[in-house]
């Protein structure tokens, strides 16, 4: 790489390497959790309108010992009085400043394949089922602030609606003539 500054100086030439080793396991990305629940958690339903309630959490940080959203001086003590090792210390230092971001989004599915667009996140949500009777499930993904997506939750219902009965009878007309 190279750098230009005001006046259209330009530096030497600045590089770097890096070493990829592929049986590293890979880094631990903390992510979103949460769950769904169908009509407060009833099994089955009449209706193909349900209501969803929905709970998000922020992916934890790591060093974030007092687990109060940020890393700060506070999770040192934690740590000092815990004994903690030196990978606990590093990663307390390394995200030091850093606090817990907010769920903003979330998407839904019905078959965990095609996803609707992200929407705000809220903890309820009116949901129509797909007609017929049978098992229905509802599937979400929360999406935090820095654009993190949760792994996939899911809730069932069974649909039930119930089939009309349809009224029987004859009609006479001038009692039968």
């Amino acid at each position: 790489v190279r750098f230009i500054d005001e006046v259209g100086n330009i530096s030497q030439v600045y590089s770097d390497t890096i070493l990829f080793d592929p049986s590293l396991p890979p880094a631990v990305i903390p992510r979103p959790t949460g769950s769904i629940q169908i009509n407060q958690g009833e099994a089955a339903t009449q209706t193909q309108d349900v209501t969803v309630t929905i709970e998000a959490h922020p992916a934890p940080i790591p060093g974030d010992f007092n687990q109060d959203g940020s890393v700060d001086a506070s999770d040192y003590v934690v740590w000092r009085k815990r004994g903690g090792s030196q990978v606990d210390y590093d990663l307390m230092r390394s995200n030091f400043g850093k606090a817990q971001v907010a769920i903003s989004q979330m998407m839904f599915s019905m078959d965990g394949q095609t996803w609707s667009n992200p929407e705000a996140y809220q903890t309820s949500k009116a949901f129509t089922l797909s007609e017929g009777n049978g098992p229905k499930t509802i599937y979400v993904r929360f999406i935090d602030q820095a654009g993190k997506i949760s792994e996939v939750y899911s809730d069932s219902i069974a649909l039930d609606i119930p089939v009309p009965i349809r009224p029987t009878g004859s009609i006479q007309i001038n009692e039968g003539s």
